[in-house]
């Protein structure tokens, strides 16, 4: 059975990897299969450990649909937010269990939001997501306490993993 469909510019292989439409046929973009079937990773079945809810920072609106779309299948709910001021202003009606930010934003990015966070003495536990793989930037984010750098297209099934091992731990 078919998931939901993921946004034009967006692409969930069978295998769970949610990322842009990488080939020019539209296919999957770990093109391990070739599969031009979009549809979201079989995910209800995983245990998870939020009994909150998980904010999703990045600037891109058609990939927090989909993030939010990938947690919602795992019985996980999320928080969406297009920046990462726009986040740190919801932090006084409550704060996230787990954080899964983008590296790469205008105004702010995720690493600045890393140390925002740690400025005001929020413990938020964070995972780090970039389309942007540069040398030394997993370092940098984990070494700022992030619990996790994921490089897009994601694997549905590894984000799920981090955020249950960030909010258990």
């Amino acid at each position: 059975m078919a998931g939901p469909a993921m946004p034009d510019s967006l692409f969930t292989c069978r295998n769970g990897g949610i990322g842009p439409k990488a080939n020019s046929t539209g296919g999957c973009p770990c093109d391990i299969h070739g599969a031009t079937e979009t549809r979201s990773p079989d995910s209800r079945h995983m245990a998870n450990a939020v009994t909150g809810f998980v904010a999703i920072v990045d600037d891109d609106s058609a990939v927090r649909k989909a993030l939010s779309r990938l947690l919602g299948a795992s019985a996980i709910r999320a928080q969406c937010y297009g920046s990462a001021r726009e986040f740190l202003d919801s932090l006084a009606s409550g704060a996230p269990e787990c954080l899964v930010v983008d590296l790469q934003m205008p105004e702010m990015t995720g690493l600045e939001l890393q140390g925002e966070l740690g400025r005001i003495g929020a413990r938020i536990p964070t995972i780090v997501i970039t389309a942007h793989n540069e040398n030394g930037l997993r370092e940098r984010c984990l070494a700022a306490g992030a619990m996790a750098y994921l490089v897009k297209p994601l694997d549905g099934r590894e984000l799920i993993a981090n955020i249950n091992s960030a909010v258990a731990s």
